[in-house]
Parts: C-alpha cells; structure tokens; sequence
C-alpha cells in the first residue's frame, strides 16, 4: 500500500481466500501466496494510479457516486464481483491510556457498499487480535451461524499452525552416574 499523510498504509488488492481447501494450514499458506502474487500484480497496474487520484477527491466524489449506485441499485445490473472485503488494521503493541484507564480491547468497523454484504475487520493491540464482521441480513440472514463457523475455523487454523505451549514433557530416562575415580 501507499503511505497517506497519516502515514497509514493504504491499498487494495483483490485474492482468493481458497475457501475449497480444507486443510487450515495449506489453507492459509494458499492465501498467503495469492495475496503476494496479487500484490506483485496491482503493484505494476494502472489502476493503482488511478486508485491513488481518486483519494484525492474523497469524499467529494465517492459519497455522490455510491448514493448514486445505490439509489439506482446498480449492484443488481452491475454485480460487484466480490464475495466479502478483509480488512488487516495492525494495532500499538503496547497499551493505551486515557486519563489513566487502560483501553482494555480495540475493535474496528467497516463499511458495506452496494453489492459487498459481509465485512471482516481485523484488528491487533497488545498482542490480542480481534475480528469485527459486519453483515447485510440480505446476504447473510444467519450472522450468528456464520460466527460460529468463523470462530470454528480460527480454532481449526490456531490448532494447525501454533506450536503448542503445554506440551508434557517426556519422561527422562535415569541416566547412570560415572563410576568415581579412586586415586
């Protein structure tokens, strides 16, 4: 992404998230691999440019051309070829105060738009990571369903690729004492 003002890192890139795999671990290093080849290619698009001029005009433009599409339901003639927008928002490491209360967790929100009905937002702060979804009832009529299935599946994916950290340790076999020299 393009460091803004802020210096936030801000970019797009479009990628599977291999739902057909059902493997958590190959799962993950699928997308992981689809992210970089889709980043290596929007580097070198055009439409990068493009997309960096129009953050000039926002919102100016942007708020009009989105009333505009949903008020004339483009998405129904012109359907958005995404499934779901993921957003990364890496969090402070360390805590944050505000006079002298402790900011116990750190949640994100994002935005539907015409044709995108679900929205993940990943979140960090203090080591602790946290996903907000927001969901067009539309779309997804049973978000408390789709929360099980996710929570489900980060727990399949923590199982797959973190190491565990309660391990018993082996039994250690009674090693013999060298024989003492005498003198």
């Amino acid at each position: 992404g393009e460091s803004s003002e802020d210096h936030n890192q801000v970019g797009s890139i479009f990628t599977s998230l291999h739902t057909d795999i059902a493997d958590p671990a190959a799962r993950l290093q699928a997308i992981h691999h689809s992210s970089l080849d889709a980043q290596r290619a929007g580097d070198a698009s055009p439409l990068v440019d493009m997309l960096k001029l129009a953050g000039v005009f926002t919102p100016a433009i942007t708020r009009p051309v989105a009333n505009f599409w949903a008020r004339n339901h483009l998405s129904s003639y012109l359907p958005v070829n995404i499934s779901t927008v993921v957003s990364n928002v890496p969090g402070p490491d360390q805590p944050l105060y505000c006079s002298g209360a402790r900011l116990m967790d750190y949640y994100g929100l994002g935005v539907l738009t015409p044709g995108v009905g679900l929205f993940h937002m990943v979140f960090s702060y203090c080591g602790k990571m946290t996903v907000s979804v927001l969901a067009d009832r539309a779309m997804l009529p049973e978000p408390e369903h789709y929360k099980r299935c996710l929570e489900a599946s980060l727990q399949a994916l923590a199982a797959a690729v973190l190491p565990r950290t309660r391990r018993k340790a082996a039994p250690r076999k009674a090693q013999k004492k060298p024989a003492r020299r005498r003198v």
